[in-house]
């Protein structure tokens, strides 16, 4: 519960650093094979832009939105929803006796009905990695919003440029650089162009607020990212909208949108913690996946997400899917604090209520073939590497 109520102080302050900033989100469109080769001539667009948004809405299993969710996931009304998988009772023989909503001749919770024989309610499981989908895109906004008023030239000569960005009311000189480097310390650099015509595409950029210069964002496009599709590829930058320029809060990912009717945003989140005498370590690592297949109206929809506290060892971890356009759900979750676990449980979104997976889930062929929990985000996935600390 201590993990469940640092995580909802932790996401309000998210939200209340979001609305201020009044950060917009702009449509998505996109998906493909990474590592893409350059596009013919005729294709070749005369500018490009650092995407906006790679977000993938999951706003139908949310509870709720913005301040009020994260209120109430310290409130009483979560507690009460997590003691139905803590308490037991005498229940269990099979037959409905007075009192009781269910007796499925056992007392285990995560099958539908609790072991106080009472109708299981999932609704918070059911929106647990929806609203870290959610926490991660705001994140991604405060962080790709300013890059993506610069308008950079595709120029085949083209290795370095300034601009001028503003992060809330404050002004930058950006430099950016587009030279081949090594974005995640696996197998060398990147084998990016060194230029912004030839993919994939690679830049890192530092922030100049007239003092100091600090690293801010490094990236490798693998498509040609445009204000109306981000296309593909990985990045990692500083959270600036914590605090300070030199903030420690760190966020990435991976993401794939060039075909709109299959695209995916993998996202990172943590405090990383960079001490010169102890080991890196990340603080309050989030982690959210997010997926989906064909159109908006009546997509198939996945997200897999976890959290963790490692100061106190407290974790959660979830996934699940569903259409768009029905209303169950599928999918599985685990925490230690309180201890909860269930397997591919189907449950009616607008309810949380367990429900049949023979009557209900099977019959849309909804199923959870190839999830498995994530692992968490990790110091690797934060760190700049190849990244000195002012533009060359």
């Amino acid at each position: 519960m201590k993990f469940l109520r640092k995580l909802g102080i932790l996401a309000l302050f998210f939200f209340q650093t979001a609305l201020l900033l009044q950060l917009g989100c702009s449509g998505i469109t996109g998906g493909e094979n990474l590592a893409a080769p350059p596009a013919p001539i005729a294709e070749v667009p005369s500018l490009l832009q650092i995407p906006k948004d790679l977000s993938i809405s999951v706003d139908k299993t949310r509870s709720d939105s913005g301040a009020a969710l994260m209120a109430s996931l310290s409130g009483p009304f979560l507690q009460e929803a997590l003691a139905k998988f803590l308490t037991t009772g005498a229940c269990g023989d099979g037959t409905l006796n007075t009192g009781e909503q269910c007796d499925d001749g056992n007392v285990d919770s995560g099958d539908g009905c609790s072991p106080t024989c009472q109708v299981e309610n999932f609704s918070q499981e059911i929106a647990f990695s929806a609203n870290l989908v959610f926490f991660a895109n705001q994140r991604l906004q405060a962080l790709l919003g300013p890059l993506s008023a610069i308008l950079i030239p595709v120029d085949v000569n083209l290795h370095k440029m300034e601009a001028i960005i503003f992060i809330g009311s404050t002004s930058y000189i950006a430099r950016l650089d587009f030279s081949d480097f090594d974005l995640d310390n696996v197998g060398g650099t990147e084998g990016c162009s060194n230029n912004t015509e030839g993919l994939p595409i690679c830049v890192r950029v530092w922030v100049d607020d007239g003092v100091t210069e600090t690293r801010f964002f490094a990236a490798r496009f693998d498509e040609y990212p445009l204000p109306e599709n981000p296309g593909a590829g990985s990045l990692r930058g500083v959270d600036v909208t914590f605090g300070s320029v030199s903030s420690t809060t760190r966020v990435a990912a991976d993401y794939n949108h060039v075909d709109p009717l299959d695209k995916f945003t993998d996202s990172f989140f943590g405090i990383l913690i960079e001490n010169p005498f102890l080991p890196p370590q990340v603080l309050n690592p989030i982690r959210a996946f997010v997926s989906q297949l064909g159109e908006d109206a009546t997509a198939l929809k996945t997200s897999n997400g976890n959290a963790m506290d490692p100061g106190s060892g407290s974790f959660a971890k979830g996934f699940g899917r569903w259409f768009e356009d029905k209303d169950f759900w599928l999918g599985s979750f685990e925490s230690n604090d309180p201890p909860t676990q269930f397997t591919d449980q189907c449950a009616k979104i607008s309810t949380g209520d367990g429900v049949s997976f023979a009557e209900f889930c099977d019959p849309l062929h909804l199923n959870t073939t190839g999830l498995v929990f994530l692992d968490f985000t990790t110091v690797s996935d934060l760190t700049f590497f190849d990244f000195p600390s002012s533009a060359p």
